[in-house]
């Protein structure tokens, strides 16, 4: 659920401010107070990317066309994936979360990053530019696990 608080307002006073690119991202996780986590600036948008990637096209029939449709066969061709997964993530992002501020996509498997490394474990590197100028990337892990993608958000 995006919440876009720039839009909410009370008493004709604007409730809450959000720098520009600023989202609001509600979990199913429960913060230490016990109420539900929201997530704010890059780790909302992480998860927004990550929820375009694995979403298939037509989840949303109001969006027919959104999502990438990452799947687990994906993974049994790390080379297939890596050489298709950047341009149609990159052109998802650009359509539907034009707003984020997001610089690039690589994918890598692990055996290139490790010597040694499994095969079939793959990391998304994500990058954003911030305000400053400066580019953060973050770092996702998967794997498949019993023909589920699983993974990690590495800030």
């Amino acid at each position: 659920m995006n919440l876009h608080a720039n839009k909410v307002t009370q008493n004709g006073g604007l409730l809450m401010a959000y720098a520009e690119h600023q989202k609001a991202e509600c979990t199913f996780e429960i913060n230490p107070f016990n109420r539900p986590l929201e997530l704010s600036g890059i780790e909302a948008w992480t998860r927004l990317i990550l929820r375009l990637m694995f979403m298939e096209k037509g989840t949303y029939p109001s969006e027919p066309k959104m999502g990438c449709g990452i799947t687990a066969e994906m993974y049994e061709t790390i080379d297939v994936l890596k050489g298709t997964v950047r341009n149609i993530v990159e052109s998802q992002i650009r359509q539907f979360l034009p707003d984020l501020p997001f610089y690039g996509i690589n994918v890598y498997s692990e055996d290139e990053l490790i010597e040694g490394g499994e095969e079939n474990v793959v990391y998304y590197m994500i990058a954003f530019q911030k305000e400053s100028g400066a580019i953060q990337t973050v770092k996702v892990p998967s794997r498949v696990v019993h023909r589920v993608i699983d993974f990690d958000i590495v800030f």
